[in-house]
């Protein structure tokens, strides 16, 4: 396997945050508009009534549980989505996700394009600078914040808690940060204008995370 480009992932994603009129949260991945492609999104059950298409068919038989992208045209492409899955968390990750494979132009599924669509939809909806600069701002990260705020699942929340306080080594071009987080300042000050700084952070940490350099 080559290695994944999480680069090329983690800028895609910033690309694409920094081109929308406007940033909230949770981030809504149906609203996001992509410069000459239409993206349709529908659930597994509402394409089958439509297409008179079985469930099991779509999803080849389970394969694609979660969801799955149908290329009907260059222009034109469909992400279907499973909508029973309890969790609303999965079911936001599963749609950026599906979007992160159509937006790098993956041609073939295996580990690589599945590692780098997922570092695609981390960025999307968490974006690293935004969660470095709610630390920075004295803001008490939890798994229970990220969940609420950013509507992520319970693993994909603990996968972002592990980056806080933490100093990583990369090469991530972070160009796009400051756009992002102006486009964010709003829901920044928001976030922050109440906090009360919390024992939960040493000197030690707070030396790291102002070093952090953003990874995944």
């Amino acid at each position: 396997m080559n290695n994944p480009d999480y680069k090329n992932a983690r800028k895609s994603a910033s690309e694409i945050l920094v081109l929308q009129d406007e940033l909230s949260f949770p981030i809504d991945v149906e609203k996001i508009t992509l410069k000459g492609k239409n993206i349709i999104f529908s659930s597994y059950k509402n394409y089958a009534s439509k297409t008179g298409i079985d469930v099991s068919e779509l999803s080849c038989n389970g394969m694609f549980e979660d969801a799955m992208i149908i290329n009907h045209t260059d222009e034109v492409k469909i992400i279907l989505y499973n909508s029973d899955i309890e969790s609303k968390g999965r079911i936001l990750w599963s749609k950026a996700h599906e979007l992160g494979h159509i937006v790098l132009k993956h041609k073939q599924q295996g580990e690589k394009e599945e590692i780098e669509a997922n570092t695609f939809a981390s960025q999307l909806l968490l974006p690293q600078c935004l969660l470095k600069e709610l630390v920075k701002n004295n803001l008490r990260i939890t798994t229970d914040y990220i969940i609420t705020k950013f509507g992520l699942s319970k693993a994909a929340a603990e996968s972002c808690m592990k980056l806080v306080g933490k100093k990583l080594e990369n090469n991530y071009d972070a160009y796009y940060d400051d756009i992002i987080i102006f486009k964010c300042s709003d829901f920044i000050k928001n976030e922050t204008k109440n906090n009360i700084r919390s024992s939960y952070y040493d000197n030690d940490i707070e030396d790291e995370r102002n070093n952090w350099l953003y990874d995944l």
